[in-house]
């Protein structure tokens, strides 16, 4: 057996005896309702230990909806496949949706674009 079919033996023994959350992406994973008093979900989604979720998928992503002139109408943290992001103005909302890569990036309030923010992503939003 040369070295490098060897090597590919070695990962793939090691990779099937790994538990299936240590290769996945942590992600925080909450939603909440403008009109909610209580915004842990929008201010510290990392002060909630049951707030995070193991991702099978390749990003961390905030949906971040907002009524035309500015107030909060829902706001999503959770794990996505991909796709689209950016800022989007729909009928009479504003919607930003936001993709990460790292661990537990999604943890900000999703207006800004974060520096983790990873353009490559495709598919559809879970």
């Amino acid at each position: 057996m040369d070295i490098l079919k060897m090597w590919k033996a070695l990962l793939v023994t090691v990779c099937i005896g790994l538990p299936v959350a240590q290769c996945d992406l942590e992600c925080y994973s909450c939603m909440m309702d403008g009109g909610e008093q209580d915004r842990w979900c929008l201010t510290n989604p990392a002060g909630v230990s049951t707030s995070t979720v193991s991702c099978p998928y390749n990003y961390c992503s905030i949906v971040r909806h907002e009524y035309a002139k500015g107030s909060l109408f829902t706001f999503y943290r959770g794990c996505s496949s991909g796709g689209a992001q950016g800022v989007a103005v729909v009928s009479n909302f504003k919607v930003y949706t936001r993709l990460c890569s790292t661990s537990l990036c999604n943890d900000w309030d999703g207006v800004a674009e974060n520096s983790t923010v990873d353009h490559r992503g495709s598919g559809d939003q879970d």
